[in-house]
């Protein structure tokens, strides 16, 4: 458990059993919410018109690098889609009292949001990818230099101090 995700997976599990003991429906609900709107951005960062130049010069490598690019947003738009998705069941699930469904138990509600939380994981981190693919539309020092800052900057953001 020294990585963000591990830490957050467990911390998860202590609290759906906390809201589901104590039937704090509308803190579910409103956290649920929350996660919701995050996964679902509103728009795509467009391309300027400045690169045209690169374009005429090396047409079929910029169709390649764009054709990655848009690889990757398909890959962020069916993460976060499939988050969404296991956070509406767990919207369902967490409000029902176990006395109710024997089987909707805190840790498999908990199992059901890991899954939604890896999801949503996984767009951010297509996010983070797009950044440095976009850099390499400019070129490849610039995706280089890019994906050094990055890997040190989620290296420090993913590990407990």
């Amino acid at each position: 458990m020294a990585t963000a995700m591990g830490i957050t997976n467990h911390l998860r599990g202590h609290r759906v059993e906390s809201i589901m003991q104590d039937q704090r429906d509308l803190l579910a609900v409103q956290t649920l919410r929350n996660w919701f709107m995050a996964a679902s951005p509103q728009k795509m960062a467009e391309i300027t018109p400045s690169l045209n130049e690169p374009v005429r010069e090396h047409r079929v490598l910029w169709l390649f690098k764009l054709m990655v690019l848009m690889v990757d947003c398909f890959f962020i738009f069916f993460s976060f889609c499939l988050a969404i998705r296991y956070f509406n069941h767990v919207n369902f699930m967490i409000n029902v009292p176990s006395t109710l469904a024997h089987k909707i138990t805190p840790e498999y509600v908990t199992e059901i949001l890991n899954r939604g939380m890896m999801h949503y994981t996984m767009g951010m981190r297509g996010y983070y990818f797009s950044v440095l693919l976009f850099l390499w539309l400019f070129g490849p020092i610039w995706m280089f230099i890019g994906t050094i800052i990055m890997t040190i900057m989620l290296y420090h953001l993913d590990r407990q101090t």
